[in-house]
């Protein structure tokens, strides 16, 4: 293996560390948003978890359980997810457990299945063709077009809910020079 490439892994692997226990003392918080807190420790964590895959790639430890690919492969999909509720749960101060909050983790249950697919495949020695077993066959292609376009959609979510905020604190308070939404 490339010695850049474990350099690499190794500093991302002191990456995840720190953000393992910047969410242990996030999840652990009880002043401030707890809410907004939580979900900030629960990115962190997935964060690590990609942040990890060098180190696992580094000791073998897909091919001793390949089932492990299935998550780390597709928590990529969870950042943006993650990280536009904790945006929300800042400035809305809302975000509790609705039913609608499950569509956020569709694109991360969608790449698991990809992976979990990929694996059975793989260990049954199926062929198939066409555009769905191209997808099957080649999960970090699906997973990379499914992050890219989560990441624009969550981006331009991210946004218009900061725009928001700052039309909503410019509307309630008469003077607005010493407000810094920076």
């Amino acid at each position: 293996m490339d010695p850049w490439v474990k350099l690499f892994s190794f500093i991302n692997l002191a990456g995840a560390i720190h953000a393992v226990i910047q969410a242990i003392i996030l999840w652990f918080v009880n002043k401030g948003n707890r809410r907004a807190n939580k979900i900030m420790a629960a990115f962190l964590l997935a964060l690590a978890i990609g942040m990890a895959n060098g180190i696992f790639n580094i000791l073998h430890v897909y091919n001793k359980w390949p089932a492990l690919s299935v998550l780390v492969g597709s928590v990529i999909l969870a950042y943006g997810p993650l990280f536009y509720l904790y945006v929300k749960a800042i400035v809305k101060s809302e975000v509790r457990g609705r039913p609608t909050l499950v569509i956020h983790g569709i694109p991360f249950l969608l790449g698991t299945a990809s992976y979990a697919a990929f694996l059975l495949i793989r260990q049954a020695g199926w062929t198939r063709s066409g555009l769905p077993a191209f997808f099957v066959q080649s999960p970090w292609l699906f997973i990379a077009l499914l992050a890219l376009a989560q990441t624009m959609i969550y981006t331009l979510l991210v946004v218009g809910l900061l725009r928001e905020y700052s039309n909503h604190v410019k509307n309630s308070f008469s003077t607005i020079d010493r407000i810094n939404l920076g």
